[in-house]
């Protein structure tokens, strides 16, 4: 669908848009709705550690994305 040339990067762009409001709305939700519904004597653990997993999830994804710097040079020259 976002493949044509005349519409691609536009609908690339919109659903980036679209996909980031719902990022952040579950990212500010999920938190809050976690501590409502965990125990008393477990539920500062339980958000914490949803907030630490939350934390590692975002740097595995940044080591998925990382490349290293000297790659961008040769794949130029090929």
């Amino acid at each position: 669908m976002a493949g044509g040339a005349k519409h691609g990067l536009p609908l690339i762009y919109a659903g980036r848009v679209i996909s980031g409001f719902g990022i952040g709305g579950i990212s500010a939700v999920a938190p809050a709705y976690v501590s409502e519904c965990s125990p008393k004597d477990v539920r500062g653990r339980i958000t914490g550690m949803f907030q630490i997993m939350v934390a590692i999830g975002v740097m595995i994804s940044y080591f998925i994305n990382c490349e290293p710097p000297h790659f961008y040079r040769h794949k130029m020259r090929d």
